[in-house]
């Protein structure tokens, strides 16, 4: 349901808040991969210090430092 809405809006930061939640829930069930491509999505369409922490989080959740590590330098 959230994609759609993330499909169906014009209003950019509306969908880059879809998209940023939708990585949130695929954070949650640790499927880190997914939540990675949506929180890029939200971060491409709208520059955020929140989701950029998210993005950092989720590397570090798969144990990937040195990927965590450049998005703390970004």
């Amino acid at each position: 349901e959230l994609e759609k809405l993330g499909k169906a809006t014009s209003d950019v930061r509306l969908k880059a808040a879809v998209y940023n939640n939708i990585g949130f829930e695929y954070y949650r069930m640790k499927d880190f991969d997914r939540a990675l491509d949506y929180f890029k999505r939200s971060n491409k369409l709208f520059e955020n210090p929140k989701v950029m922490y998210n993005i950092y989080l989720t590397y570090a959740s798969k144990l990937d430092f040195s990927n965590a590590e450049k998005v703390l330098k970004s």
